[in-house]
């Protein structure tokens, strides 16, 4: 007879949202390496709990703990731990459009410009019209010498209201044609 995972489960998805819960409260009082160590520790335990005959967690905390811990990360200056994460990740967050867009970010951070266009696109194929993801895709082409189309993205992003003076005097110093 074969006994009910439902409690670990639930153990687990507790146990989870409290340590994603304290460590946002470490993060906020300036203990931010000890913040996203606990998030490590949870995202791998999480991780050790799918990977079981159990059924783990739920998908959802697994998606609350990486983006935190990306976020973190990154907030860090710990980029290139934060794309590797997103990387390993990848088949958890297909269809997650701000964890596509921050695999972008990352990316184009370290400068790894296909790479940020490629995430850049994934994001807005789920969410076409969000300005920041069109900016920074936008960017990336441009960096790479597809400026036409850099230009296309800068006008949707102004026509959605969001492309600040600053982003733009920055494409139009990488060659972009901004009205």
């Amino acid at each position: 007879v074969a006994v009910p995972a439902k409690p670990a489960v639930d153990s687990l998805q507790h146990g989870g949202n409290q340590a994603l819960a304290q460590a946002q409260a470490m993060w906020n009082e300036g203990a931010r390496a000890s913040a996203i160590d606990l998030l490590r520790q949870t995202l791998s335990r999480i991780e050790l709990a799918g990977s079981g005959s159990s059924g783990a967690a739920t998908p959802a905390l697994l998606l609350a703990v990486a983006r935190e811990l990306a976020r973190m990360e990154m907030a860090e200056g710990q980029v290139s731990a934060a794309l590797k994460l997103l990387v390993r990740l990848e088949p958890q967050i297909n269809q997650v459009a701000d964890m596509w867009a921050m695999r972008g970010n990352a990316a184009q951070r370290l400068g790894q410009h296909p790479d940020a266009a490629n995430s850049c696109r994934r994001a807005l194929k789920l969410k076409p019209d969000e300005p920041r993801w069109l900016l920074g895709l936008g960017v990336s082409l441009a960096i790479q010498g597809q400026t036409a189309e850099a230009a296309e993205l800068a006008e949707r992003a102004r026509v959605l209201g969001g492309l600040r003076p600053e982003i733009a005097n920055y494409l139009r110093q990488l060659g972009v044609s901004i009205h």
